[in-house]
């Protein structure tokens, strides 16, 4: 047995993943999801132009499309330069003023143009651009925004509207790129906290693995004997119609190898990795019909000693079904949940009460449920006679600094972190207050609208701030759905005749600032119906208002609005969660990976020792097997193993005295196999009388023959011990040895044609 290595590529790129690098991959992803909303909208105003247009609309509005997509670009390439950014700037520029002809032709206020385009390119700015120059190439940006606005406004549209429409959208713009600007450096400032607790949890943690690597090496050379050495042997003295040849010899291979440190059964082919492919391959090689179920990547990727024991605690569960379930078919599942990494082992056979063999099934107790808590994770035995058996094993990376996890988010999101991600939900909530200021006398229920906006305001703040104490529940979340589409409803229903200003529909989106916060602390297809239900919502008030269905593209930004939230809410939810996996995942990989090579060290020594001589008459014997120079099917190789397995066995798990495994390591050197059968607690009185019995037989370190054989055993009786040596055709030395020992040690002798044996009373306390 050893651990599956690691390549020092492949381990340093998991060791490289910090929270602040992971924070600026997830901006540059939500940024990317942004401007290509935006982009598409964009494509959909160049359609919705009308014929009378001009001809330069379509080319500026090319451009602005194009500069989008230079921002995802950069973005994806990260090719940050002050070149990049200059060029993406001057060619939005250059696009709008080529496209103001076109919309200034219009008979009513131009729609959402071109806000939309300068928003994100405000964005992209203050994000890339490192300086003072972020915040001057800003505030031109909403100036050139607002002479835009003023240019498209119709001869006789109203001008107290216009005034309302730039003060809108000049604060809009304002308050977002702001509120973003600080939550994004609120964010990188928690991620660098966070680095640091990591780094120093990661040194405490090194050294406990260290400081246990003994230990539990210790722990792992027992269950390698019980899962490999114990089972091969069983299978090879098993009758072969219960045990195919080829399994037997497939297994003896496997258990070579394993012995001389030169391979892992199990192991994933080249090419494939993780998980998922190795318990495809310890499903494989077990003689049971096994259906492996994989949900989600099948290279659900785990430090190698944690998948080692994955691997072994699903084999050991899968020989408990070959060996009691009465069932020939057995289910394996694996999937990720958040952090955490489930298997389960599930058959229909028999059953049984998992409390009445807790104690006495070692399969069960050692080399799953311990096996599983030396690595940080659990298993847990479900089963009742008659309805099969269900072993669950559990594991997931720990926590950088605490223990603690934010109750009903996203399962990944620690506490410590979490705080200031919920601060993005924070500018799309603040904008539906200012919005009301300037937009809600122009429409039909100023109060009411106002109101309205103001509530989704507090339920959105309050779920946050709940959400970060204790959770969101079920209930609370189907309120704020119900907040969310009443309020875009009552949006919708107060807009006034002849409605041709999206401004004028701002809780469409305001609303969907909802849909966030359930992203953040509720399971995510909450916030996709919520979004869902404001996008159906946008589209009929739309429809309705409007009464052209070919307007709606040019009215994109009331449908766009919802659907951006949920798409922003999905990526943030998914993000939080990869982002907490790896990070931990990669702490997990550092620390494991300095104490594998201690735990690899010299174990092929250590079981030598752990086995005494039984190591290798295993080795000599199961190398035989493997290269058919034994044959399994004669019974007498049988019967060999089935003996190699109960001397392993006592020898191992009976954990006899020191003294006395000395002296029976001896006598195996000189031919002579012994079986003991010592009582546990044994007297100290007990256990020297019967060291010298074994010295005894000895003789003078004559070889014994091939048929002799010894059994030794130490019971208590009554208010002492009874101790007893019986040999089997012993050689005429050591009957003549042991006759004198009975004589001088007060041992009472019987001797009989082809044994002797020898009785010793101690009437000594029985501890």
């Amino acid at each position: 047995m050893s651990v599956r290595g690691v390549t020092p590529a492949h381990e340093s790129a998991r060791s490289q993943r910090t929270w602040t690098d992971s924070i600026q991959r997830a901006l540059r992803r939500a940024g990317i999801t942004v401007c290509l909303i935006t982009a598409i909208s964009g494509l959909a105003m160049i359609f919705g132009l009308g014929a009378g247009a001009s001809r330069l609309g379509p080319v500026g509005l090319s451009l602005t499309v194009a500069a989008q997509a230079a921002i995802i670009s950069v973005l994806v390439l990260r090719l940050v330069s002050r070149w990049a950014t200059g060029l993406i700037v001057l060619t939005s520029v250059l696009g709008i003023a080529l496209a103001l002809p076109a919309f200034s032709l219009a008979d009513r206020p131009a729609d959402w143009w071109p806000s939309q385009f300068v928003f994100t390119l405000i964005g992209f700015v203050v994000y890339i651009e490192r300086s003072w120059h972020r915040w001057w190439v800003a505030g031109c940006l909403l100036i050139l925004n607002g002479t835009a606005r003023i240019l498209t406004w119709p001869a006789g549209a109203s001008h107290d509207l216009l005034v309302r429409q730039v003060g809108y959208e000049a604060g809009q713009a304002a308050l977002i790129i702001t509120m973003t600007y600080f939550t994004v450096e609120a964010l990188l400032s928690a991620a660098r906290t966070a680095d640091h607790a990591l780094n120093a949890v990661r040194r405490q943690r090194t050294a406990e693995f260290i400081a246990n690597a003994r230990t539990t090496r210790a722990r792992e050379l027992d269950r390698f004997i019980h899962d490999d050495v114990l089972h091969t042997l069983r299978i090879v003295a098993l009758d072969r119609r219960a045990v195919p040849a080829d399994v037997a010899i497939e297994g003896a291979s496997q258990l070579a190898n394993s012995m001389l440190g030169e391979d892992v059964d199990g192991r994933a082919p080249a090419g494939e990795s993780g998980l998922g492919a190795r318990l495809a391959q310890v499903t494989a090689r077990l003689p049971l019909t096994v259906t492996l179920a994989v949900s989600g990547s099948r290279t659900i990727d785990v430090p190698p000693d944690v998948e080692d024991s994955f691997a072994r605690a699903v084999t050991e569960a899968l020989r408990n079904v070959v060996r009691h379930a009465g069932t020939a078919r057995a289910w394996v599942r694996l999937h990720r949940a958040g952090l955490h990494v489930v298997v389960t082992v599930t058959d229909r056979g028999c059953g049984f009460d998992p409390d009445a063999v807790h104690n006495q099934r070692r399969g069960v107790s050692a080399s799953i449920a311990d096996r599983m808590h030396d690595i940080g994770g659990s298993a847990a035995v479900r089963s009742e006679p008659g309805a099969g058996s269900t072993v669950t094993l559990t594991w997931a990376p720990r926590h950088y600094a605490r223990s603690a996890y934010v109750t009903g988010a996203a399962s990944g999101a620690v506490a410590d972190f979490f705080p200031a991600a919920v601060k993005m939900c924070l500018p799309p909530l603040l904008v539906n207050v200012w919005a009301a200021v300037w937009m809600a006398p122009l429409v039909t229920r100023p109060i009411l609208i106002s109101a309205v906006s103001l509530i989704i305001v507090v339920a959105g703040l309050v779920a946050c701030a709940a959400g970060i104490r204790r959770g969101l529940r079920g209930r609370q979340s189907a309120v704020l759905t119900i907040i969310a589409w009443g309020g875009s409803a009552t949006n919708g229903l107060v807009l006034p005749p002849g409605f041709h200003n999206t401004a004028l529909y701002w809780l469409s989106g305001g609303a969907a600032s909802i849909v966030l916060v359930q992203a953040l602390f509720r399971p995510v297809l909450e916030a996709v119906i919520c979004g869902v239900g404001l996008v159906a919502m946008s589209v009929g008030m739309c429809w309705r208002l409007l009464g052209d269905p070919t307007l709606l593209p040019t009215y994109s930004a009331c449908i766009l609005a919802p659907v951006m939230a949920v798409v922003v809410g999905v990526l943030v939810r998914r993000t939080v969660d990869v982002l907490s996996w790896d990070v931990l995942r990669s702490q997990e990989y550092t620390v494991r990976s300095q104490t594998t090579d201690l735990r690899r060290a010299n174990f092929e020594w250590e079981l030598t020792r752990r086995m005494s001589l039984r190591h290798n008459l295993v080795l000599e014997f199961v190398q035989g097997v493997a290269g058919k120079r034994l044959d399994v099917s004669d019974p007498s190789v049988q019967a060999r193993a089935g003996e190699l397995e109960r001397q392993v066995r006592e020898q191992v798990f009976q954990q006899l005295p020191a003294d006395i495994q000395g002296e029976l390591d001896r006598l195996a050197e000189l031919g002579c196999q012994v079986t003991v059968r010592i009582a546990p607690e044994i007297s100290e009185p007990a256990q020297q009388s019967l060291t010298a019995a074994l010295i005894a037989a000895q003789a003078d370190q004559q070889s014994w023959p091939a048929a002799a054989s010894a059994t030794a055993t130490a019971a208590a009786s009554g208010a002492g011990w009874r101790s007893s040596l019986r040999v089997n055709s012993p050689p005429p030395q050591v009957r003549d040895a042991l006759a004198q020992f009975a004589r001088t040690a007060g041992w009472a002798f019987e001797e009989g044609t082809d044994h002797v044996h020898l009785v010793h009373r101690i009437t000594a306390e029985v501890l």
